[in-house]
């Protein structure tokens, strides 16, 4: 019996990055998930001008650990998707996949490049009727393990784990 993720695919988008000097560029593309969502065919996002932007969060410069955020923001035309449709409750019921496409010449391959859950405190909207630009932000949570010593023995962990099984278990803390 396998595992069945409780997310369900809601929004998609797409985007190029800006074309280098041999005039190629980079495709892009996301998917935004919502916990116990119904199966149903996704809406697809019109992406803004500049789509998308990944960062680091400010950590201390030598942790093995840095957690970073990704910032997308797409267009609300016609009132089609306001921020009001990712409002939760909870705070993992929006998740995002964002992956790049990998051309070799002969075969494309999908590369995941960040995975993480929104921030309904950081997204904006400018209120408005016409068409704008909502921001939507998501973090990978990793910021949550600088506060756990991976050099020494838990009291809650007290048998040999690897550094992902403490991750996992950071992850699950609230």
């Amino acid at each position: 019996m396998g595992y069945t993720s409780p997310y369900g695919l809601v929004y998609l988008g797409q985007f190029d990055s800006i074309p280098r000097s041999g005039g190629t560029s980079d495709s892009y593309y996301f998917n935004i998930f919502k916990k116990n969502a119904p199966s149903q065919r996704p809406t697809t996002l019109i992406c803004a001008a500049s789509p998308c932007v990944h960062t680091y969060l400010n950590d201390e410069p030598k942790t093995y650990i840095k957690g970073s955020e990704l910032e997308i923001t797409v267009i609300n035309l016609n009132d089609s998707v306001p921020l009001s449709s990712f409002y939760s409750e909870e705070d993992d019921d929006w998740k995002i996949e964002l992956y790049t496409s990998i051309d070799n010449g002969t075969s494309v391959t999908n590369q995941l490049l960040f995975s993480g859950y929104l921030i309904q405190e950081n997204c904006e909207e400018v209120l408005t009727d016409i068409g704008h630009e909502i921001k939507l932000v998501f973090n990978d949570n990793l910021g949550l393990l600088k506060e756990i010593k991976l050099d020494r023995k838990s009291t809650r962990l007290n048998s040999s784990h690897t550094v992902i099984s403490y991750a996992v278990f950071c992850l699950k803390k609230k």
